[in-house]
């Protein structure tokens, strides 16, 4: 291809043709010609004429250019280029744009042509506003148009890729320098870069961190520049600064094309250039580029500052623009397909930046007219800044000026131009241009554009249009058609819903525009609680209530129980949507974060606020309707704990209207008792009641009224001292009780000043929800104090009109009336089925009622109610005053005023209220029911008396609301003599102490006094406890209190009885006790102790005596003296008070040395008690609890073994045991004098003779010490007491017959029966008796007395209760015994030995047997050439043992035996051989370790480069005994005298691992724990994760641990097996392993089995057995889960593929369980299965080591490991697998040992170099500088060690 004639550029020196020179003027020519469009075009015609293959060689980019970028010059018009229209894009289109904006889906980018691109970026892709990226065109289209169609708006899909955008690019331009700048998007971070996707084939770019000037996201584009390519990897990396032109950006623009290699298919957009200008017309340049290889145009619009911002005549002068100059340019886009490219010289383009561009909206003022095109538009320039006006945003007039104003009203990103408006509209600043200038809430003026069925279009500004939803067209909520309201053109006022990114919500209702407050947003709502808003309902629901929309799309629910209470049960119905609510904001929630970062919307909590319409007012009385109820549980009670009544939500009726109130469960009547009751019956019930308003409604809460009649009728006004209020108690504390009388007052009643005595519980008068009256005491500010001390009584009987309006019954019956009534039985008294006609259920007492039958009608008269039943009588003398004659006559004479002896009054009612203070008497002269008020409000412990004794005194006549009865007081009030508080400071006393109060005690001036001094007090109370005294004196200033402790009295206060005889002021104290017999109102002279004045208080302390104790009794102190208070609170002990702060028990054995040796009880406890009286200088010892203390002298002699002293069973629950079969099942527990525990065994309970069945005994008596303890051991047999004998009972022999009481009894175990103090023996079910026994633990019950005979001691006591038994083994042990020596006849040849017949033995007795090894010194060949039957021979007893049916004697026939030296040489090695047996026991005891810590599953790294490590083989013992000892004894009984100690282990609760897996695999689900919460939320959750087992695990728990349903938890878990894919093994065992837990939890053996066989034949058989193996082991259950291992070792050995896991997990089983040989049996058996494989050997045996280190014996593990490595010891990895293991186990040393052994071993150089370096790191952690020193001499040595080798082998 011929080079181009450009003005410049690298032509070709050599000679031409003429004729070819012409031909190439010639086209030069026509060429020149189509660029300035001097000629005409050529007629087009259907086929073009074929061009020759010379030409087409021949042919320019300049040949593409002029047919499809130029348009011509014609009709006088010059030459232009093309302009980039909606056309030139299609899916060979490639392009250069600038983000715009994203959103979580779509992204808008700058195009050329002023157009808009979308891009999807709902995948990994991350785009940022302003930024310049590379886009391939994917598709174009007109929304809304028929294809083909040149109608409808313009959309251009792209996509932001790299390989499409460098469609073309191959790696040999890379490698060439040809692209020297890439695109890209981040794929991935790595270590130390960004891997970087350019999409190119066979290249990857990497981008260094080192590069980088901030973090880049996953998913972002990238503009790189090349550093350099690897050819071999393709790896090419790169830096993102592609911006900047390099030297060889503009070295690659000069090369020759036949050089570089440059063609179309290489160009890419965005790539950097740089451009020769050829041509030069109005609208921008015609360039090349590459010398000649390609070419392209640029619009003058992208020529930057120089060429876009100046006129047409400069542009076309300008020397920067002249042909043959070269410029700097980026690709801006390619049309692939008419091989087109253009370019930019924009300056932000070029550096790959967005343009800085003023905000829309912005005034630009003195902007200079750069030039004008009538057409188009203006372009203006404010600085460096261009500016466009469209010719429709023009001015209506001409515009001459040079210098404008204009406003911004949009940008071009890509040109870096700002778009303006010039319009008087647009310049006005109240008018918005931009969504920018608009917010929520915003009033705007529109005029509608267009309707629609959806709703209105309007226009807000000259650039910005809105809608308004048909739901916002009209006030009236509902959809409505906005075609019947509105039409185009009118002018509506209108305010901004929501701004969004392509669309302006509005509305136009005027109730939203015309509000006064506004919520836009969250922030707005949590700082205006309290506060009301306008909003409109978007949704509606019975169940969701009522969800509210404000201004910026923020939302808000109205809860449905506030609906409710409105009377809205349905929202639906009563709110359409659309609807304008105003509601109260009450609280904003903000959820919890996500994982992912991200957040939930805010949640609003509303109210409907009809308060604003319907103000009620404080302290009206108004009529309420209750409508709902709210109940709530008590803090810290249970879910299960029934729910309270609290309060109640009422519709109050007033003038202005109806609102929300709420009725307190206090209000709800006058008493606390029938408050909640009362309460439950208005909301059921829904009748209107009269109710008062206590406090008016505010920020959205209700109002608070009160239902309780005494509230209403109250009088109201401020608080004044002396004036009597009634108000409600709301609160009881133990210092007093909080009165409430409505709004915000308050006021607190001190316990004190509640009644004229003492007051213990407040309990006692009142409750919550009491009514009081009560007087103000004191008013101290906020603070006000009550009184209802001397409150004189209500005259008017408003307690006692308020007790009967309580009484629940039928309206239609009248108390104290008489009717007819219906008898249905005569059982239990009379029963009436009607009443005067009226359905009720009537009941006559017995006492009450006359001789009837079923269906009589008789006379009755009405006495009360009670509960749902009507309480009558039959009596004639009481029915006959209830007839109306009677009734009016009484009613005639019981007017208000009358008087009623005591003598006319009957007995109570039977009737009678549930509150005190009121009772129900009959008039004996008028027959009429008379109410009794003893009480008040603030007098409610009135008792009533079955007798009135004093005259009473009619207050309120009969009348129907009463139930027709009269309320009468006393004459006389019985407290009108009750003392009002008159000093402050002064304590409560009863009024028998008045009268020696009067008696004046000497003025005392306390400021004058100091401690010591004397002075005169009087005794006023007792105080809060009984170690103390209130005291009174006379003298002081404002408040004193003064008292005397129990500690202080020295001596008894010598007291001057008062006048009159008063109580004693604390009564039943001992006669050794200061205060005994001391009487309220005493006075006497004491010494002042201490003085302290807090605040207005004045605390004195008063002691008696000379001296006094000190104030303070710190621990390890002395005291000199304490005082007596009791001895009667324990056994043993005398309770003691040595300060005010110490009240402490001094044991008896303390203080009395000799009471460990007095046999008399009585007299032991006597002088005692005196010793500790009498006793000083006593040390405080603190206890454990540290709440009391002990006073101990300094020498006290402790209890000893031997002492005889009294004690006491204990009052301590029994512990709990593990096994009923444990030693100790029948202890009792005992407390010695000193506080020591004791426990007495039952055989320690009486003398054998003596011995009874046990049982409980909780009587005192006298012990001996068997062992001090503690705890100690006693026995209360009367012979060891008398004699002193502490000496245990005599050792059991077989054959024995020995009594014992049963401890122990088990349908599996058998029989555990205590013979002696720790020794018990277990009876096997075989040896219950000769028969079967069918119910084991019912035959023999705890403390039944049996007598069994001994047939074995050692190893362990066997018994038996069979009758053959007792006799057969009652002669054995006179018979023989081990090492006896015994004759016999041979009564059988076996070949394996002899059985023989031991003369003199029962015909039942076993015959021995001598096995072949036992018949002589020498090997017997044959046994019968040596023996034959009827033989006489000498035996030896070897060994007696109990065999499964009968016992087994062995025998030896030896002639060695019976040589005396050889049996003395033999029965020194057995000791010996014994002696080892018992150590090696007692050391496996000691490392035993019973941790459930996981072992290491790692396995061994196995070194392939060792040297003929597996050819070091080591024969080993093959042993697989199994251990014969039976886990169920050994587990059932505690064998201390047999069985070596074991020290204690490791005490670690082993995690349940079924519910350990239960939560693993609800981990896995992270949110179901914030948003899963009942079962359907569960179930909707499976639905959507149908194969995933974690969803049927975390539903199984949620029912076990929150419903406790294990039947629901093992449905879903058999669905989940039912529904998840057969192919998902994992999941299926994930789940079959839940299930398999549940039953072992919430099932049994029976039910285990079956679902381990199901989960066997459905899964992996090895997995599933591990698994349930797994779960044993972890509820130490491990006798099963050793059946469970052996039957999987058998399981994999059938199917030859026993894996290295089987193996170690049954040994980890065996050490958690203790077995250490069982765990040797284990892995013997699995080297065993490797066959003799070196690898497998190695690998099984160092995990069992680490196994051992671990769960096991660090010894036993060490060995292992030892043994181990001798055998590989070329095994670099088993050495540090050694050491790791051990350093872990903090052996610093051992682990410097082992590495050094490793130092000394033949390793090759390679390996041993590492070792060494681990060695050295070790050593610089752990050691010094000695010790490193020493390493480094090791490997000299190594290295010598090899040199020496080397030279050996060249020898």
């Amino acid at each position: 291809m011929s080079s181009a004639a450009f003005p410049r550029g690298g032509l070709s020196d050599e000679p031409k043709d003429p004729k070819q020179e012409k031909k190439e003027k010639r086209k030069r020519k026509e060429n020149d010609a189509d660029l300035l469009a001097t000629r005409k075009p050529a007629k087009r015609v259907d086929k073009a004429p074929a061009a020759e293959p010379e030409q087409q060689q021949q042919s320019t980019p300049l040949d593409v250019l002029t047919t499809t970028t130029i348009v011509k010059a014609a009709r006088g018009k010059p030459a232009k280029l093309r302009p980039v229209r909606f056309a030139s894009y299609h899916a060979e289109t490639t392009v250069l744009g600038v983000v715009r904006s994203t959103s979580t889906k779509h992204a808008l980018v700058s195009l050329p042509g002023n157009l808009v691109g979308h891009v999807d970026v709902s995948g990994a892709l991350q785009l940022t506003p302003n930024t310049v990226v590379r886009c391939a065109v994917l598709s174009t289209s007109r929304a809304g148009a028929a294809p083909g169609s040149k109608k409808g708006p313009k959309r251009v899909e792209l996509a932001i890729d790299a390989r499409g955008v460098q469609k073309g690019l191959r790696l040999e331009d890379i490698a060439s320098s040809r692209v020297t700048t890439l695109f890209g998007l981040v794929a991935s971070r790595e270590a130390r870069g960004y891997v970087v996707d350019v999409g190119v084939g066979g290249a990857t770019g990497f981008l260094a961190f080192k590069h980088c000037q901030e973090d880049i996201r996953v998913g972002a584009p990238v503009e790189c520049r090349v550093l350099r390519l690897d050819p071999d990897s393709g790896v090419c990396a790169v830096d993102p600064h592609a911006g900047a032109l390099t030297t060889r950006d503009v070295a690659s623009a000069k090369n020759a094309p036949e050089k570089t290699g440059w063609s179309f298919r290489a160009l890419c957009v965005g790539q950097r250039v740089r451009a020769c200008v050829h041509r030069r017309v109005a609208t921008g340049l015609v360039v090349t580029f590459a010398d000649g290889a390609l070419a392209g145009v640029i619009e003058r619009d992208h020529l930057g500052r120089q060429g876009s911002l100046v006129d047409d005549e400069a542009f076309m002068n300008l020397d920067e623009f002249s042909v043959g100059q070269f410029l700097d340019a980026r690709v801006l886009l390619i049309d692939r397909a008419a091989k087109v490219a253009r370019l930019t010289c924009a300056e932000h383009l070029l550096e790959l930046t967005g343009a800085a561009l003023p905000a829309p909206g912005a005034f630009l003022k003195g902007c200079s007219v750069v030039r004008k095109d009538p057409k188009v538009g203006l372009v203006l320039r404010k600085g460096d800044q261009g500016i466009f006006v469209h010719k429709s945003r023009l001015p209506e007039e001409d515009l001459e000026a040079t210098v404008v104003d204009c406003r911004v009203v949009g940008v071009a990103p890509l040109e870096g131009w700002a778009l303006a408006s010039m319009t008087p509209s647009s310049l006005n600043p109240a008018v918005p241009v931009s969504k920018n200038e608009l917010e929520p809430g915003t009033i705007i003026s529109a005029t509608v554009l267009s309707t629609q069925a959806w709703g209105l279009e309007v226009r807000l500004s000259e650039t910005l249009t809105g809608q308004i939803t048909n739901l916002h067209v009209t006030e009236s909520g509902g959809s409505v058609d906005p075609r019947k309201h509105r039409k185009v053109g009118d002018e509506i006022k209108c305010r901004v819903l929501r701004v969004e990114a392509r669309r302006i919500e509005l509305t136009s209702k005027k109730s939203l525009v015309k509000a006064a407050r506004v919520l836009t947003t969250y922030e707005d709502a949590s700082e205006n609680c309290g506060k009301s808003f306008a909003g409109f309902v978007t949704g509606a629901d019975a169940a969701r209530g009522l969800v509210v929309t404000f201004f910026g799309n923020v939302q808000g629910r109205v809860d449905p129980a506030s609906l409710r209470a409105r009377g809205i049960v349905d929202p639906s119905q009563s709110f359409a949507l659309g609807t304008v609510v105003t509601c109260c904001v009450k609280g904003v929630t903000t959820p919890k974060t996500r994982q992912d970062g991200t957040s939930r919307k805010p949640r609003i909590a509303l109210t409907l606020d009809d308060v604003d319409g319907c103000k009620v007012e404080v302290d009206s009385v108004l009529k309420a309707v209750a409508v709902e109820l709210v109940e709530a549980r008590a803090k810290g009670a249970s879910k299960r704990a029934p729910r309270k009544a609290v309060a109640c939500l009422c519709r109050v009726t007033s003038s202005k209207g109806e609102c929300l109130a709420k009725l307190p469960v206090a209000h709800a009547c006058d008493h606390g008792l029938d408050a909640e009751s009362t309460l439950r019956r208005l909301a059921s019930t829904g009748e209107s009641f009269e109710c008062r308003v206590l406090e008016g409604s505010s920020d959205g809460a209700p109002a608070k009224i009160s239902a309780a009649p005494s509230m209403i009728n109250a009088t109201t006004g401020k608080l004044e001292l002396d004036a009597i209020r009634t108000g409600v108690v709301v609160q009881l504390k133990p210092y007093g009780a909080f009165v409430s009388f409505g709004g915000q007052e308050r006021g607190l009643i001190p316990r004190a000043l509640v009644a004229d005595r003492y007051i213990g519980d407040l309990e006692d008068c009142f409750r919550v929800g009491d009514i009081v009256r009560c007087a103000v005491d004191s008013i101290e500010g906020d603070r006000v104090v009550l009184r209802t001390r001397g409150v004189p009584r209500d005259e008017t009987g408003a307690f006692g009109r308020s007790v009967l309006r309580s009484l629940s019954g039928n309206d239609a019956l009248r108390v104290g009336f008489a009717y007819d009534a219906l008898v249905a039985s005569n059982d239990d008294g009379v029963r009436f089925s009607q009443i005067n006609g009226i359905e009720c259920r009537g009941l006559a007492p017995l006492k009450h009622s006359l001789t009837c039958s079923e269906g009589d009608v008789v006379k009755i008269r009405l006495m009360g109610f009670r509960k749902d039943q009507t309480l009558c009588s039959m009596v004639p003398d009481v029915v006959r005053p209830g007839r109306t004659k009677r009734r009016a006559k009484a009613s005639q004479v019981l007017t208000e005023g009358a008087s009623i002896e005591a003598c006319d009054l009957l007995d109570k009612a039977f009737s009678q209220p549930t509150i005190k203070g009121v009772g129900i008497y009959i008039d004996r002269g008028t027959g009429q029911l008379i109410c009794v008020q003893r009480g008040d409000f603030h007098r409610r412990d009135e008792d009533m008396r079955p007798q009135v004794e004093e005259d009473l005194v009619v207050v309120s006549c009969a009348t129907d609301e009463l139930y027709g009865l009269a309320i009468a007081l006393p004459r006389e009030d019985p407290r009108s003599n009750e003392q009002v508080r008159h000093r402050r400071g002064s304590v409560a006393t009863d009024a028998k102490a008045e009268v020696a109060r009067k008696r004046k005690l000497p003025k005392t001036d306390l400021s004058a006094l100091d401690p010591g001094d004397a002075l005169t007090c009087r005794v006023a109370a007792r105080g809060s406890t009984r170690e103390a005294l209130l005291l009174t004196i006379r003298g002081g200033e404002g408040r004193v209190r003064c008292r005397l402790h129990v500690s202080d009295a020295l001596t008894k206060p010598s007291c001057r009885t008062p006048e009159a005889s008063t109580d004693i002021a604390v009564p039943d104290l001992p006669e050794r006790h200061p205060f005994h017999g001391i009487r309220c109102g005493s006075a006497f002279d004491g010494v002042l102790l201490q003085r302290t004045i807090d605040g207005e208080v004045t605390r004195v302390d008063v002691g008696v005596g000379t001296t006094h104790v000190g104030r303070k009794a710190e621990w390890g102190s002395t005291v000199t003296s304490a005082s007596i208070i009791s001895n009667k609170d324990d056994f043993g002990f005398v309770t003691v008070c040595a300060a005010p702060s110490v009240r402490a028990k001094v044991a008896f054995a303390d203080v009395v040395e000799s009471f460990l040796s007095n046999s008399d009880l009585d007299a032991a406890i006597t002088s005692a008690t005196d010793a500790c009286a009498a006793s000083t200088r006593l040390r405080v010892v603190k206890t454990k609890n540290g709440a009391t203390c002990r006073l101990d002298k300094d020498n006290i002699r402790p209890i000893r073994a031997g002492d005889i002293v009294p004690c006491v069973p204990s009052r301590k629950p029994e512990e709990k045991r593990r096994g009923a079969a444990r030693c100790g099942a029948m202890d009792r527990r005992y407390v010695l004098p000193t506080g020591l525990e004791a426990f007495c065994s039952a055989s320690e309970f009486s003398d054998r003779d003596a011995w009874t069945d046990c049982t409980n005994d909780s009587s005192m008596s006298l012990c001996i010490v068997l062992e001090a303890g503690p705890p100690a051991r006693i026995s209360l047999r009367p012979s060891r007491i008398a004699s002193r004998n502490i000496k245990p009972d005599e050792a059991l022999e077989v054959g024995r017959v020995r009594p014992g009481f049963v401890v122990g009894a088990d349908a599996k175990a058998g029989v555990f029966v205590e013979l002696a103090r720790n020794v018990v023996g277990r009876v096997l079910l075989k040896d219950l008796a000769d028969g079967y026994v069918k119910d084991v633990v019912r035959e023999f019950p705890l403390g039944r007395l049996v007598a069994p005979v001994v047939t074995q001691v050692t190893p362990k006591v066997e018994l038996s209760l069979r009758p053959s038994a007792i006799k057969r083994e009652s002669s054995i042990p006179k018979i023989m015994k081990e090492n006896d020596v015994v004759k016999g006849t041979i009564t059988r040849v076996e070949a394996y030995g002899v059985f023989v017949r031991i003369d003199d033995a029962p015909s039942d007795a076993p015959s021995g047997l001598a096995h072949k090894s036992e018949l002589a010194d020498d090997f017997v060949k044959d046994v019968s050439s040596r023996f034959a039957k009827g033989d006489r021979v000498v035996a030896k007893v070897l060994k007696i043992e109990q065999g499964d049916t009968r016992r087994k004697v062995s025998l030896g026939l030896k002639p060695s035996y019976f040589t005396a030296a050889m049996e003395e040489d033999e029965e020194e090695e057995e000791e010996e051989e014994d002696d080892d047996d018992e150590a090696l026991a007692r050391a496996d005891a000691l490392l035993a370790n019973d941790s459930d810590d996981e072992s290491d599953d790692d396995a061994v790294e196995e070194d392939e480069a060792a040297d003929s490590s597996e050819d070091e083989e080591e024969d080993e013992d093959s042993d697989d005994e199994s251990d014969d000892d039976d886990d169920e004894e050994a587990q059932a009984l505690r064998w201390d005298e047999e069985r070596p100690k074991q020290t204690k282990r490791r005490k670690t609760e082993p995690a349940d691992e079924g519910a350990a897996e239960l939560q693993t695999m609800a981990s896995e689900e992270a949110l179901l724990n914030d948003e899963m919460r009942s079962s359907d939320d569960y179930e909707r959750h499976l639905v959507a994760h149908q194969d995933e087992a974690a969803a049927y695990t975390t539903y199984a728990t949620f029912l076990l641990e929150r419903e406790d349903d294990a039947p629901g938890a093992r449905k879903v878990l058999e669905r989940g097996l039912k529904t998840i894919h057969y192919r998902r093994e994992d999941a299926r065992l994930d789940v079959w392993a839940c299930l398999l837990e549940l039953e072992r939890k919430h099932g049994d053996s029976t039910s285990l089995d079956a679902t381990t066989k199901r989960a066997v034949a459905n899964c992996d058989p090895t997995k599933v057995l591990l698994r349930l193996g797994a779960l044993l082991d972890a509820a130490q259950d491990f006798k099963r889960s050793d059946a469970v291992y052996r039957k999987c070792e058998k399981r994999a050995k059938h199917q030859a593929k026993t894996t290295e896991e089987v193996w170690l997990r049954h040994a980890r089983s065996r050490l958690l369980a203790g077995d250490a040989k069982g765990a040797d049996a284990v892995v013997k058996r699995g080297v065993q299965a490797c066959d003799g494989a070196p690898k497998e050997e190695a690998s099984l045996l160092s995990r069992y080591a680490c196994l051992e280190l671990e769960d096991g014996s660090r010894d036993r593990g060490r060995t292992v490991f030892d043994k181990l490595l001798e055998r590989f010891p070329r095994r670099a990895d088993l050495w540090q697998l050694y050491v790791a293991k051990t350093l872990k186990a903090g052996d610093v040393q051992h682990a410097r040992h082992i590495q050094t052994r490793l130092a000394a071993a033949d390793l090759p150089p390679k390996m041993m170099n590492a070792a060494l370096k681990r060695f050295a790191a070790f050593e610089s952690e752990h050691g010094d500088a000695a010790s490193a020193a020493a390493v480094k001499d090791l490997a000299r040595a190594y290295v010598a060690r090899r040199k020496d080798a080397m030279d050996d082998e060249d020898d």
